[in-house]
């Protein structure tokens, strides 16, 4: 109560976290942000306070649909975050295999094979990924790179042009677009 009639919205925050209230305590830091926007302390507490929530949310995932593919991607961006590339694709997979058109998955996939330098397999996931979401600018872009990587240069403009005009201004396309174009 002090707290709040101080409006200490940083403090309160802070205890409302320290208290198990997270949702509250993301409120009052975000508040408190809009103040001290670059506080690395706000930063770091509101990133607490969201990572509770996010595993609040996954547990109660697993705990109501434990069988959902949406299990296997958390469970395969976890171990793909952890650099455990064989038991993220394999979660990746069984998401995969009992849900075939769930959007993300070919991406996570991608990401994965184009940061070992497996082109081919990220092409192919990537291209997945635009046949499942054609509107989805990053996964046109991704395939994009991968094809300018592998020396495939005007299939590579015609996707960074198209994940350019669906989301216009994006830096990293223009780069890549403009490296293309050289």
């Amino acid at each position: 109560a002090h707290l709040e009639s101080a409006q200490a919205d940083d403090l309160l925050g802070i205890a409302l976290l320290d208290t198990g209230r997270a949702r509250d305590a993301v409120d009052r830091l975000e508040a408190a942000l809009q103040k001290r926007p670059d506080d690395p302390d706000l930063l770091y507490y509101l990133g607490q306070a969201h990572g509770r929530l996010a595993k609040r949310l996954i547990d109660r995932l697993r705990a109501t649909h434990p069988d959902s593919p949406r299990v296997d991607l958390v469970f395969g961006e976890a171990m793909a975050a952890a650099q455990n590339r064989q038991a993220a694709e394999k979660h990746f997979r069984a998401a995969l295999s009992a849900r075939p058109a769930l959007r993300g998955v070919h991406y996570a996939l991608g990401e994965m094979f184009l940061e070992t330098g497996d082109y081919g397999k990220a092409e192919t996931e990537f291209r997945a990924e635009t046949q499942l979401a054609p509107g989805a600018a990053d996964a046109a872009y991704k395939l994009g790179v991968v094809l300018l990587n592998v020396g495939r240069v005007t299939e590579s403009i015609s996707e960074l042009k198209r994940a350019s005009d669906l989301q216009p201004g994006m830096p990293e396309t223009l780069v890549e677009l403009g490296k293309a174009l050289n």
